[in-house]
C-alpha cells in the first residue's frame, strides 16, 4: 500500500498576514515575504506529518495489491472518493461501480466498505499494485477551514523558525501540544 499526492492544495493553512501576526511583523513589511512563505510551507508540512492529516483540500491516490473488506484511506479528513480503478485478470483497466462499495467520510480515517451482497472483483497478480483509489481529503479549500488549534501550532512554529534561523533553539513544546490536541480532539 502506498499513497501519493496528485493535486496539491491551492492555498496554505496560514496566510502571510496570519503568519506575520504570530511573528510580530508589521503587515506592510514585505521584504521577507518569500522567507515567510517558505516557513509557512514548512509549518504545514510539519503539521500534516505530525497529525497524519491533510489540512487544505488535495487529491491523493492510494495503490493497493488486493481488495480488503474495509479500505482505510490515509490523510483524513476524507471528503470523497473520486474513483477506484483496477486491472482485471485479463490486464484491462476497469473502473469499479459505486454500487459495489460505500464510503464513510464520518469516521477517522475515512473508510471504503463493500456493500451488502457485493464482492470485490478479481485483480491481476503483478508487481505493480493493480488497484488505485483516487480520493479528496482535507478540511476545506481555504485557510479558514483549518481548525484553530492546528493554525495556532503552525503560527508558533512560524515564529520559532523566523526567530531561530541558525537552528540553535529547540522548537517550543506548545507546537506539538497544540497539534496533538487537535488530533485527539478528532477522535472524541
Amino acid at each position: 500500500m502506498s499513497s501519493s499526492l496528485v493535486t496539491p492544495p491551492a492555498a496554505e493553512p496560514l496566510t502571510t498576514d496570519e503568519a506575520k501576526l504570530y511573528c510580530r511583523i508589521e503587515s506592510d513589511f514585505t521584504a521577507e515575504d518569500t522567507i515567510i512563505a517558505g516557513i509557512i510551507q514548512s509549518a504545514r508540512e510539519y503539521a500534516e506529518t505530525f497529525q497524519a492529516r491533510q489540512l487544505i483540500t488535495a487529491t491523493w491516490k492510494l495503490k493497493l495489491h488486493c481488495f480488503h473488506y474495509e479500505i482505510e484511506l490515509p490523510r483524513p479528513p476524507l471528503q470523497s472518493v473520486t474513483s477506484i480503478t483496477y486491472i482485471d485478470p485479463d490486464g484491462v483497466t476497469q473502473t469499479l461501480s459505486t454500487s459495489v462499495y460505500s464510503v464513510d467520510t464520518d469516521c477517522t480515517p475515512g473508510v471504503i466498505r463493500l456493500k451488502y451482497g457485493q464482492m470485490w472483483p478479481s485483480v491481476r497478480g503483478q508487481n505493480d499494485p493493480p488497484i488505485v483509489v483516487t480520493f479528496i481529503a482535507g478540511y476545506g479549500a481555504t485557510s479558514s477551514s483549518v481548525p484553530a488549534r492546528t493554525k495556532d501550532g503552525m503560527g508558533i512554529y512560524c515564529d520559532w523558525r523566523y526567530r531561530d534561523r541558525d537552528g540553535t533553539r529547540p522548537m517550543p513544546p506548545a507546537v506539538d501540544s497544540l497539534l496533538m490536541g487537535e488530533c485527539w480532539g478528532q477522535y472524541a
